[in-house]
């Protein structure tokens, strides 16, 4: 599997080609991804199996619950709304694009 980086440089490529444009800049940050602490890399039966009650509030409810070492989803935003706000004021003029990535359970 290719990582993070080395997909959003190719879509970073693909984009600036297809707009015929120099005036993009692309800035890769992890800090835009969920941190889902102890639930990472696991798959979401596993997560289901060891973690039944807080992955059914999580599917029901998920602005509710915060995964043991991982984070809320307006932790998720607060950090990533300052990291938008410093990619802005970077690059005061010029255009740019957000790309999600998979998320890291499986």
């Amino acid at each position: 599997m290719q990582s993070t980086r080395v997909r959003c440089y190719g879509l970073g490529r693909q984009l600036k080609r297809s707009l015929k444009s120099s005036a993009w800049r692309f800035v890769l940050s992890r800090d835009y991804r969920h941190v889902f602490g102890e639930w990472e890399g696991q798959s979401l039966k596993d997560v289901q199996e060891k973690d039944g009650q807080r992955f059914q509030q999580w599917k029901n409810e998920p602005h509710l619950v915060k995964i043991p070492g991982g984070e809320t989803l307006d932790e998720v935003r607060d950090r990533a709304m300052a990291v938008l706000e410093k990619t802005i004021k970077s690059i005061p003029g010029r255009h740019f694009s957000l790309s999600p990535t998979a998320s890291s359970t499986r």
